[in-house]
């Protein structure tokens, strides 16, 4: 019943369950390839994504962009030198990204100055002083242009609040809307990830799987004489897949108790 539910609410067939994040990228994704992905501004100049990637992990996200970036570098939508920034992301890792005319890119801060809240997205168009400790850069915000120093965005430890706008976390997409959304699902994301992440296309979103991580996590679950040879079948690998974005937590320890421990009310308990 669980499946049947799961799978009329989220369809994942046969086509959906891919390998790896670099074929979801490759057969899925080429929204995100477009051009004149994001240029979508709102009455008030902002932008809004036209489709957007979204994964559980920092990692995933920054194996997406990544990805992403490599295919419009070859496609010469991201073109000229690259320039090396010392940034943070939302969530406070520090990281060092690369930026070059073309590249999409998210504000993560408030500026009045620049009309730009977090999450506003922009179009780099070129980069000035390039050899200095402190460059410009020149981007298109909605149907506006605008420039800034880096400084002028960078937190208390100089790092840019500033990062790639092709994909972004469950967590930091809470509230964002997108005309298509490419979710890759994972084992370790719950309820409300997946509820948060299928709800933000206005039009379509897609679900993926990496059917080798999840089947790897699959098999923690089985026991020793289980493991051993143990084939997943896509109905089992789904059922399964089903139970862990049904909960509200997801336990990720292979030690976790599934037997419930008797309180001092039960009244079979004893000292």
């Amino acid at each position: 019943m669980r499946n049947q539910l799961f799978a009329a609410a989220f369809p994942l067939d046969a086509e959906g369950f891919v390998d790896s994040s670099s074929i979801f990228l490759q057969h899925r994704a080429k929204h995100l390839l477009d051009p004149d992905i994001g240029r979508n501004p709102d009455e008030s100049g902002n932008e809004h994504p036209v489709a957007i990637g979204f994964g559980k992990t920092n990692a995933q996200v920054n194996a997406i962009n990544a990805e992403v970036r490599t295919r419009l570098k070859a496609s010469k939508l991201i073109r000229g030198p690259e320039l090396a920034v010392s940034a943070v992301s939302r969530s406070g890792n520090a990281q060092t990204l690369h930026f070059a005319m073309g590249d999409r890119v998210r504000f993560s801060l408030r500026h009045d100055e620049l009309g730009v809240i977090n999450g506003t997205m922009a179009t780099v168009t070129h980069i000035d002083r390039t050899d200095t400790v402190d460059p410009t850069m020149h981007v298109v915000i909605g149907a506006r242009l605008a420039h800034f120093k880096l400084s002028e965005i960078a937190d208390e430890l100089g790092r840019a609040r500033l990062g790639h706008a092709y994909a972004t976390t469950i967590y930091g997409c809470q509230g964002a809307t997108t005309e298509h959304a490419f979710v890759l699902l994972s084992p370790s994301m719950n309820r409300s990830d997946i509820v948060v992440a299928s709800s933000r296309a206005r039009q379509q979103t897609k679900l993926f799987l990496d059917t080798k991580a999840c089947d790897a996590q699959l098999r923690l679950d089985l026991s020793l004489s289980e493991r051993r040879g143990a084939l997943v079948e896509p109905e089992r690998r789904l059922e399964w897949l089903a139970g862990r974005l049904s909960r509200l937590h997801v336990k990720t320890c292979t030690l976790d108790l599934t037997v419930a421990v008797p309180t001092s009310r039960d009244p079979g308990s004893s000292r």
